[in-house]
């Protein structure tokens, strides 16, 4: 399939590159063309609300074919909203934050603000400035879901700003969000786990630490050969 990635530093007609999976609404607009969606969180049509029907309604399913009755699968439902509970909050306030920044013309100031702090035509500069950011934030907000709705809304038209594809910017998301979290102190399946195998943290914190530097070192090496290259996805 096809899809459309648009910058700053584009021309008025958006540009459409076969690879890229991460297209721009406004680019499938300004083209006269409905592109297809292929993942939801790039697409505001995408019918996030049918999916989460279809999720409640698989947990019945499930629920019945493991003997469960109907009090009993609402109990379950609730025990496992409860897990959640805090994240939806966090999700709901930063996507507040983010219709404020909008709104009050405060996230172009902000980008702008970005992208001079990692210099002009610095695209390499910029990545690794977004990969430390959400290695930082990654020990203080260890949910991935959480963290890609407080930062994503900025880094995603950063990238732009910075000179390189957004499927970069996503994969330096993902590398901050997952190297670290064998480590962290704050990650509850880290230290559930280490817990359950009767393993210190300060002696797993020892042992493992080369192991993430060399993985952070390889990681952005890879960061820097995605924007060496132009990398706009598989």
């Amino acid at each position: 399939g096809r899809s459309c990635a648009s910058s700053s530093s584009l021309p008025s007609k958006a540009r459409c590159r076969p690879s890229s999976r991460l297209g721009s609404q406004s680019a499938a607009s300004a083209s006269g063309r409905s592109l297809p969606c292929r993942w939801v969180a790039s697409c505001r049509t995408a019918p996030v609300g049918s999916l989460a029907a279809l999720f409640v309604v698989m947990g019945i399913v499930a629920g019945a074919l493991g003997g469960l009755g109907p009090s009993r699968i609402a109990e379950a439902f609730v025990d496992g909203a409860k897990d959640i509970a805090s994240a939806a909050l966090i999700i709901g306030f930063a996507g507040g934050i983010i219709v404020i920044l909008e709104n009050g013309h405060i996230m172009d100031t902000v980008l702008h603000g970005m992208a001079s702090a990692s210099g002009e035509n610095q695209p390499l500069l910029a990545v690794y400035m977004q990969y430390g950011i959400q290695l930082i934030f990654n020990f203080f907000i260890p949910s991935g879901t959480t963290k890609a709705a407080l930062t994503m809304p900025l880094f995603a038209p950063l990238a732009d700003l910075g000179g390189f594809s957004r499927q970069v910017a996503v994969l330096a998301y993902q590398f901050g969000d997952g190297f670290t979290n064998m480590i962290i102190p704050t990650s509850g399946v880290t230290v559930g786990t280490l817990a359950m195998a009767k393993v210190p943290f300060e002696k797993w914190f020892k042992w493992l630490l080369p192991l993430e530097i060399v993985f952070i070192v390889l990681s952005m090496l890879i960061l820097a050969g995605t924007v060496l290259t132009g990398w706009t996805g598989l």
